[in-house]
C-alpha cells in the first residue's frame, strides 16, 4: 500500500475470477469517501498478481508483481493501469537456488541492479524511496530452520543488507516498508513462535 495524500491512496494484491479460478491482479483506490477498484491487467491465463505500489507523482504510479512466472509491472498514467515491458533477471551462481530481484528505470528501461541475497529462500514484498540515494526493501528469508526479516537499503551506489529484528522463533517476515525521510522509516509484516501469526512494526530511526 501506499499513502503520499489523505486522497491518493492505492493498495495492491490480486482476485480470484469465481467462473474458472484465474487469479486477477487487483488495485484499489481510496477516494476520501470509499475504496474503488481501478481496472488492472491480467495477461497470463492462470496467475496475475500485485504485491508492492509506489507513487513518482499523482499520475505517475507503479505496481509490482508476478504474472505466469514472470516479473510483473504496471504503470498508472492518472487514467488507467497498463503492463510496461518487464525487465530480464540475470542469473546468478548456479542451480536453481532462489535469488532477490530488484531493477531501477531510469526513464527509458528498466536496469536489474544487484541486491542481497542472504540465507535460502530470500525475498522481497515491499520499497519505498525516501529519496533518489535513500532506498529501502523489505522482506524474509531462512537462515536455517528459521524465517527472518531481510531490510535492504539503497545509498545511491548499492544496495546493502541491514541489521534488523526477527522476533519469531519460527518465522519471522516483513511485507510492506514506507519512508518519509532518511530517519523516518516505518516496515510491517508479520512472525511466529510456532502458535498463531502475530504483526510486527519496526521504526527507524
Amino acid at each position: 500500500m501506499t499513502a503520499p495524500g489523505p486522497c491518493n491512496v492505492w493498495a495492491v494484491g490480486f482476485d480470484r475470477d469465481v467462473t474458472d479460478g484465474q487469479v486477477l491482479s487487483l488495485a484499489e483506490h481510496w477516494n476520501g469517501t470509499a475504496w474503488q477498484v481501478v481496472p488492472t491487467p491480467s495477461p497470463d491465463t492462470g496467475i496475475n498478481f500485485l504485491s508492492a505500489v509506489s507513487e513518482a507523482a499523482l499520475r505517475d504510479m507503479w505496481a509490482v508483481g508476478e504474472t505466469g512466472s514472470n516479473t510483473f509491472i504496471v504503470h498508472w498514467n492518472g487514467q488507467k493501469w497498463t503492463q510496461t515491458t518487464r525487465p530480464r533477471a540475470r542469473t546468478y551462481g548456479t542451480g536453481t537456488a532462489q535469488k532477490t530481484f530488484i531493477a531501477r528505470w531510469n526513464g527509458t528501461a528498466w536496469k536489474q541492479v544487484p541486491s542481497p541475497s542472504p540465507g535460502t529462500s530470500p525475498s522481497l514484498f515491499g520499497v519505498a524511496a525516501a529519496s533518489p540515494s535513500d532506498a529501502w526493501a523489505v522482506g524474509g528469508y531462512t537462515a536455517g530452520t528459521a524465517g527472518k526479516t531481510l531490510i535492504a537499503r539503497w545509498n545511491g551506489t548499492a544496495w546493502k543488507q541491514t541489521a534488523s529484528p526477527s522476533p519469531g522463533t519460527s518465522a519471522s517476515s516483513l511485507r510492506g516498508v514506507t519512508a518519509t525521510s532518511a530517519s523516518n522509516v516505518w516496515a510491517v509484516g508479520d512472525f511466529s513462535s510456532g502458535g498463531p501469526s502475530q504483526v510486527i512494526a519496526i521504526h527507524c530511526c
